[in-house]
């Protein structure tokens, strides 16, 4: 068993490096603890407050295997701060107070993002680049409740990583070489493109994959996956700009009507009737989790339900942006939202029809 200690002024620079790295190897044991206890803590509130996925078992290994995926790839990235960081601060337990910074930030992160979905049933992903500060903290304020368990998913994960951080810093468990095979675990998994989250199908629904991925994860990826396609509108030309039939060069705008009526044929409307109502039902944030017959969260409009299987029903659409307030422009002024919405489909827009 190797003993963590201070090293020496004088100490050649590979013993400190080869110190620096076993070290670095034990104390991330800690933060292993502890994101399995948060984990623990997430499937726990999801049992108590929800109907629990009928693949349970499926759900547990590969939340597990999400988990320590992302823990692994987590090493890459806090190997060289940690190493950055020791340049700097010296003195006694130098260790343990650079590495419990960098933990206490990963996991802070994680067990919010960890609550958010335990009180909303939804992860987080790039939809917060869609509001401001100031509504994020009215959503908070308004969602979030201070019961035990949602006070203990915060802060029991704090309490392990800590205590456990002094342990394997006073008795550290892992060799030099055991260190030194971790951490090229962790670096080959990285770079082979092996990802933390389940395969989309792998569980019987959506939700189970909710559960399932590692919601750090989830929302890592997502807000990569949204910032590496905000690109600017000019740089975009629609697909479908060479199928519209235009009548004269001097009108660039006039073009021929085209479009082929398919729910004509729905409506049977006599010609020397008046022309029907419309009326436009929106209800801020209702998604088809608790909604509609297949709601994985059980459906909370009977009346609905009941006009939909009495209407022309959609079950498959398009929506215009990642968040719901993007609907009404889209809805009642045929404009999509911003630069993004389904206009970022590009060439992988749906052939079938769909709203």
């Amino acid at each position: 068993m190797v003993k963590l200690t201070a090293q020496a002024a004088g100490t050649p620079w590979p013993v400190r490096l080869g110190e620096r790295l076993t070290a670095f190897g034990n104390l991330s044991l800690a933060l292993l603890l502890a994101l399995l206890t948060g984990r623990l803590m997430e499937l726990s509130g999801v049992l108590v407050t929800t109907e629990v996925p009928g693949d349970v078992a499926m759900v547990i290994v590969a939340a597990l295997r999400s988990d320590l995926v992302l823990f692994l790839e987590l090493l890459v990235f806090l190997l060289p701060l940690f190493l950055a960081c020791r340049m700097i601060l010296r003195g006694k337990n130098a260790d343990v107070r650079v590495y419990g910074g960098l933990g206490s930030l990963v996991l802070i992160g994680a067990v919010a993002l960890s609550s958010y979905f335990l009180f909303s049933r939804v992860p987080l992903g790039s939809d917060l680049f869609g509001y401001s500060l100031s509504d994020i903290l009215t959503t908070a304020r308004g969602g979030y409740h201070f019961t035990e368990l949602s006070v203990s998913t915060l802060l029991l994960p704090l309490a392990v990583f800590w205590v456990a951080l002094r342990i394997f810093n006073r008795h550290p468990v892992l060799e030099p070489r055991a260190a030194l095979l971790l951490l090229g675990i962790a670096v080959t998994l990285t770079v082979s493109g092996v990802r933390p989250l389940p395969a989309r199908g792998a569980l019987r629904s959506e939700f189970a994959y909710n559960v399932a991925a590692n919601k750090a994860a989830l929302f890592i990826a997502d807000a990569f996956a949204h910032l590496g396609r905000s690109l600017p509108v000019t740089r975009r030309v629609p697909d479908t700009a060479q199928q519209f039939r235009y009548l004269d060069p001097q009108y660039p705008f006039l073009r021929g009507e085209d479009t082929h009526d398919v729910l004509g044929e729905y409506f049977n409307l006599d010609p020397d009737a008046p022309p029907p109502n419309i009326v436009f039902l929106g209800v801020e944030g209702l998604g088809r989790a608790f909604s509609g017959p297949n709601a994985y969260l059980g459906s909370f409009t009977p009346f609905l339900d009941e006009l939909a299987g009495k209407s022309l029903y959609f079950e498959n659409f398009l929506a215009s942006q990642g968040r719901t307030f993007a609907s009404l422009p889209s809805i009642l002024g045929s404009l999509p939202f911003a630069e993004q919405g389904f206009n970022s489909f590009g060439r992988g827009m749906p052939k079938s029809l769909t709203l």
